[in-house]
């Protein structure tokens, strides 16, 4: 890193190199000495601005203030309806996006490195979308859907098949979600990743079986017994994907291949007779996505992911009757989770999440808005590396964590990153003079730190974190744009902005 002359350390305004439960609060009620809760969880408006984005902006929080906060959810859990013009427009950069697996295989994988160019065409457009889109809602549901049922990209046939599944994931993301898991199961990304294409009848490859139970459903060790996971796998037997040529990517089932013997499953209450075929598997999936443990870990799950990391009872249980009367329709139970009643019920509870990169990342360029020279953000695709978040990069399968102890030890990526980003050292990206000076706003010298609180958190940030970069804008001997640069960078560094 390249600290800025005259910049305070910001080792000492953050209290150290890394962020701890006492700098970011932990997953209990919070005590006495924990403080209040943070300001966005009292303020409805403010807390749909931060929480069901992909990072908070002025802006967003201008629409939602506008439109009252129940209208504003109502409005983003019908993305489809949203005009999205100005980020489609940008997204048509990225041409392997919307083609069939057959066009893939016709237009890219004919050359070297043509898998390479598909999936660095899915990282572009992934921030693109995060930043960009008006649909908001839906790419912080994505996001969640992308760890909850995750498969990552790797060299070969992930790497173009991971393009097919974000369509899956997309299409099935607010139905049911008995679909959304059947749809998973039977996507050619999911059936390599997990070996399932290695199944057959004889010799059965336990993965998908075992990873369906234990992750995308019911939870470790709930329910489920080994003898499940065998059995299992025997009704996935045959499930595979057509390989390279003009159907890449089709769900295929081979009946030759299928293990058509009877099946028991007895910690899922199935007794399964001969010949099942292909609705067998069909079957397992749908039956552990009705089973009240996976209703219950995923009502607790969105909710986590969503308002905060221990989510008191009350407002799993009705997260739950929400589920249970709709059968699981996502786009009902997500807007039980971020309802007013539900939130005001987490409130004396939650204690403030702390920020994956990848939302650190996203949140400074949704508030920033730089100038981009390149396709689809590419710099700041790649200085995802370097923060530990790479898209799609999480290689084992139960996607990347959700928790303060995973993401809080090292503060110094997320420095560099800021820095890099505020005075223009990320590839492509250029935030101007121009561009400062209408995040400035002409509000004088004296209000510096409260204007950044408002640009960068909408008044959320602690007050001693606005009041250090205060006392640095005071304590130099003129004022310009550079030094609200520098202050910018050093509030974008605060404890408070980490957090949300």
């Amino acid at each position: 890193m390249r600290p800025q002359q005259n910049l305070p350390s910001r080792r000492s305004l953050l209290g150290g190199g890394s962020l701890s439960q006492s700098s970011v609060g932990g997953s209990a009620a919070p005590s006495a000495a924990a403080g209040p809760p943070p300001t966005s969880y009292g303020d409805y408006e403010l807390f749909l601005a931060h929480h069901a984005t992909q990072g908070f902006s002025l802006a967003e929080l201008g629409r939602v203030r506008a439109l009252g906060g129940e209208a504003w959810l109502a409005e983003q859990l019908q993305p489809e309806l949203i005009d999205d013009a100005a980020c489609d427009t940008r997204l048509a950069a990225f041409p392997s996006l919307t083609m069939t697996g057959g066009q893939l295989w016709q237009n890219y994988l004919g050359a070297p490195g043509g898998d390479n160019v598909i999936a660095g065409e899915l990282r572009g457009a992934t921030l693109v979308r995060a930043v960009e889109s008006k649909r908001q809602l839906f790419e912080r549901l994505i996001e969640f859907l992308d760890d909850l049922l995750h498969v990552p990209q790797e060299q070969g046939a992930l790497n173009t098949l991971r393009t097919l599944y974000d369509r899956e994931l997309r299409t099935h993301a607010l139905g049911r979600f008995e679909d959304l898991l059947v749809a998973s199961g039977k996507a050619s990304a999911m059936l390599v990743y997990l070996n399932n294409v290695e199944n057959v009848a004889g010799a059965p490859n336990e993965n998908y079986s075992r990873e369906a139970m234990e992750l995308h459903t019911l939870g470790a060790g709930v329910v489920y017994t080994e003898v499940d996971v065998r059995e299992g796998a025997r009704c996935f037997t045959g499930w595979t994907t057509a390989g390279p040529g003009p159907n890449l990517g089709a769900f295929q089932f081979r009946p030759l291949r299928h293990d058509n013997g009877a099946k028991l499953l007895p910690g899922l209450g199935l007794v399964l007779p001969a010949g099942g075929g292909v609705g067998e598997g069909e079957l397992v999936l749908r039956t552990l996505a009705q089973h009240p443990e996976t209703i219950a870990r995923l009502a607790r799950r969105l909710l986590s992911w969503f308002v905060t990391y221990n989510p008191p009872q009350a407002a799993v249980e009705r997260v739950i009757a929400r589920w249970n009367s709709t059968g699981g329709e996502l786009r009902q139970v997500l807007q039980e989770v971020l309802s007013r009643t539900t939130v005001a019920l987490c409130a004396p509870w939650a204690l403030p999440k702390l920020k994956r990169p990848y939302h650190v990342a996203v949140g400074l360029l949704r508030q920033l808005r730089p100038t981009d020279s390149t396709p689809g953000f590419r710099g700041a695709v790649q200085a995802l590396n370097g923060l530990g978040q790479p898209l799609f990069g999480w290689l084992p399968p139960n996607g990347y964590p959700d928790s303060e102890g995973a993401w809080g030890t090292s503060v110094l990526p997320r420095w560099q990153f800021t820095d890099d980003l505020v005075m223009n050292r990320v590839q492509g990206l250029t935030v101007s003079n121009t561009a400062l000076a209408a995040l400035y706003g002409g509000v004088g010298r004296e209000r510096v730190g409260q204007r950044l609180n408002d640009v960068l958190a909408g008044g959320a940030l602690l007050a001693s974190d606005t009041a250090e970069v205060q006392r640095y804008v005071d304590a130099q001997p003129a004022f310009n744009l550079q030094v609200f640069r520098e202050a910018l960078a050093l509030a974008a560094s605060s404890p408070s902005y980490q957090r949300y």
